[in-house]
């Protein structure tokens, strides 16, 4: 468990979710949970300042809304080249993840074995971000394409049963624009069919959310369901000590 003491709990969030990593029972399954930088009111997201006036790593991102999906980014890349990956119906195995240590999690059972996975794009619309490290930062940024879609997740014994407006997202490299990947992120694992939430140890965190999420390869298409649980422990002083643990549920594939 990878705790971090702070008196702003939300920071202390998202400075650790990316290190913990949690687990599922055997019993029963357990996906990251990703999140993108804010936008500003003119297409732009800046890092801010903490207490003191340290600055927070951060991107300033530029947005620009592309004519269609023949669009090319500055990078030479046509945009579309996401949706020809994306767009497109396939059936998925899907099977629980091993656990390892941290949180343990249990979900009911499913019956089916297999998911059917339908990614539709009906004319919605297509952005190139620019992302460039704000001074004084060391994020690590770079620029991506995104296009809204339709995700549509279902299962024989609707399991799984779903359909979500989403954003598809290609990450542009210095050499290509990578396969696109798809994240939606879940309060509650019923927007995602029948799922129940059995169990959870420890038990009573401050905040659980869920998140499933696909990557389009040429060479075939995975997927995870997961989530983060977060628990808040009092510390010293009136601080607050949070700890972010990353499970997963499930692994899909073709």
């Amino acid at each position: 468990m990878t705790t971090l003491r702070t008196t702003h709990p939300l920071l202390a969030l998202f400075a650790v979710m990316t290190l913990a990593v949690g687990c599922a029972d055997d019993e029963e399954p357990i996906g990251d949970i990703g999140s993108e930088a804010g936008e500003s009111e003119g297409g732009e997201a800046e890092g801010g300042e903490g207490e003191g006036g340290e600055e927070l790593e951060a991107c300033i991102e530029t947005v620009t809304v592309l004519a269609d999906p023949e669009a090319t980014t500055p990078q030479g890349h046509r945009s579309g080249e996401i949706l020809d990956l994306a767009v497109g119906a396939r059936v998925l195995n899907f099977l629980g993840v091993a656990s390892e240590e941290g949180v343990s999690v249990m979900t009911s059972a499913p019956a089916a074995s297999s998911v059917d996975v339908a990614v539709a794009y009906d004319s919605g619309e297509i952005r190139y971000i620019d992302s460039v490290a704000s001074d004084g930062s060391e994020a690590e940024c770079s620029p991506r394409v995104e296009a809204d879609v339709t995700l549509r997740v279902s299962s024989e014994d609707e399991f799984f049963d779903a359909e979500i407006e989403a954003v598809l997202i290609g990450q542009i490299t210095e050499d290509s624009l990578e396969a696109p990947t798809l994240l939606h992120e879940a309060e509650d694992l019923a927007e995602l069919g029948a799922l129940e939430l059995v169990e959870i140890k420890p038990a009573d965190p401050s905040s659980l959310g869920f998140a499933i999420s696909f990557s389009f390869a040429k060479d075939g298409v995975t997927g995870e369901l997961g989530g983060t649980a977060t628990y808040e422990d009092p510390g010293v002083d009136g601080d607050v000590i949070v700890s972010a643990h990353a499970f997963k549920l499930f692994a899909f594939s073709e």
